[in-house]
């Protein structure tokens, strides 16, 4: 979970390409400590130094490469999505038609606990910024269209009914990493198993 994706990141403002290879390493190695040290605490606790000291390199390299902190965040998103992605990919493959279920809850449940950081921060900065949250919000809805594609060939499924579990379960797990209400909490099998079978109980509702 600490490489950088191998999947090219989408191109944004205040981000700038690198083209040697040398340059390339740098990039990497600048958004392999922001992610880890973001993913671990939230993006106003880390500083550009925490990072330029975590991915050993300069202030001017990172100012090279990106406009500011929050042009980084943005790129950190993009990669932590890119990840999700093809984690998903390997995880579907290996699934049986009888897990594939809990293979969703699991998977949505192990990428928010490995990038809690992230994601309280892109929650609050999507209440002012709404192009922070979109690319989650987006990754969510096309988890589902994968999720529906996949049960459709084996079984009968409204699709409807399969997006409101999906917003049902990422309801209660950002939820819970906001507030950690009770009475469980993110990271104990028991969530994970009341939420699968919360999303089966959707699933089957007349």
């Amino acid at each position: 979970m600490d490489s950088v994706s191998e999947v090219p990141l989408p191109a944004r403002a205040g981000v700038r390409p690198a083209m040697q290879k040398r340059s390339q390493a740098t990039l990497a190695r600048i958004l392999r400590a922001a992610h880890r040290l973001i993913a671990a605490s939230e993006l106003d606790a880390v500083s550009v130094a925490d990072i330029v000291a975590a991915a050993k390199c300069s202030v001017g390299a990172f100012y090279t490469r990106f406009e500011n902190k929050e042009a980084l965040f943005l790129a950190v998103v993009d990669d932590m999505l890119a990840r999700g992605r093809r984690r998903l990919d390997t995880a579907y493959a290996r699934a049986a038609d009888e897990d594939v279920i809990d293979t969703a809850v699991h998977e949505a449940l192990e990428g928010c606990r490995v990038n809690a950081g992230i994601l309280r921060s892109a929650i609050k900065l999507g209440l002012s910024e709404p192009r922070v949250w979109a690319p989650i919000r987006d990754y969510g809805q096309e988890n589902a269209g994968r999720l529906y594609a996949r049960l459709r060939q084996f079984s009968s499924v409204d699709e409807t009914r399969l997006r409101f579990a999906f917003q049902v379960l990422h309801g209660s797990v950002l939820n819970t990493l906001l507030h950690d209400p009770g009475p469980l909490r993110l990271g104990t099998p028991a969530f994970a198993a009341e939420l699968t079978r919360v999303f089966r109980l959707v699933l089957r509702a007349d």
